[in-house]
């Protein structure tokens, strides 16, 4: 995830675990900006949980590419 999004600030893939990394649950961290960025995917109406210090995002089943995209989008905007 890191050199996909926010160019030097990127996001840390927490799960899921190596070697599957294959999962309709993702958790990923933002280093510090973990507790921001949560906090800004909510207010932008994305549907994500904070847990264990990662936010976790269920990509799959009722959520289509383009919430996926949402989600992708407002993870580069904020962190530039």
């Amino acid at each position: 995830l890191a050199p996909a999004l926010g160019g030097g600030r990127g996001l840390t893939l927490v799960s899921p675990p190596p070697p599957a990394r294959r999962s309709g649950i993702v958790s990923f961290r933002a280093g510090d900006e973990t507790v921001a960025l949560y906090r800004n995917l909510t207010a932008g109406g994305i549907t994500v949980a904070l847990r264990e210090g990662a936010i976790r995002a269920a990509a799959h089943i009722y959520n289509t590419e383009d919430d996926i995209d949402a989600l992708l989008s407002a993870c580069r905007a904020f962190l530039g």
